[in-house]
């Protein structure tokens, strides 16, 4: 009976140590995101009613913004090309960049950047812990879209 007692203090310990903290998507706030990416090193930048701007440590920016309906929000960053670069290398890096899966990437003529878009789905919850790894995961996926760049495009 100890040893089932002791298994079963262990077990519970374990799953409490172990669990992330689930959050609803009626709790998905500008406000809340902020207190808690604060915590993780990141600065906020901007902060209104529908959207973030923070910056990574190694000081990249990234824009938060929350759907109204709170079924998810969209991580995205405009990067600049070159005012040199011809329209067909444009094109040509626009389709390699969407083989990427995580992230898509939308060309905008008049301000000359491409946008990189990824949805975090909030819709039935998510944790703390998912959010750092989306925001990790887009990081990485930029960098890779800058990896494709061989004919060195982006400003």
């Amino acid at each position: 009976m100890k040893k089932f007692i002791l298994f079963f203090a262990l077990l519970l310990i374990g799953t409490t140590v172990s669990a992330q903290d689930f959050v609803k998507a009626s709790d998905v706030t500008v406000e809340n995101f902020a207190k808690y990416l604060q915590t993780k090193k990141f600065k906020i930048l901007e902060k209104t009613a529908d959207f973030l701007k923070i910056e990574s440590e190694d000081g990249y920016p990234l824009y938060l913004d929350f759907d109204k309906d709170k079924k998810y929000i969209m991580f995205n960053i405009n990067d600049g090309l070159k005012d040199t670069a011809d329209e067909q290398k444009k094109q040509t890096l626009l389709e390699k960049i969407s083989k990427l899966k995580m992230i898509k990437a939308v060309y905008f003529q008049k301000s000359n950047t491409v946008q990189f878009e990824y949805y975090f789905w909030v819709t039935g919850g998510f944790s703390w812990a998912s959010l750092e790894d989306a925001i990790t995961e887009f990081y990485l996926y930029e960098g890779d879209a800058f990896n494709l760049d061989t004919d060195k495009i982006f400003k």
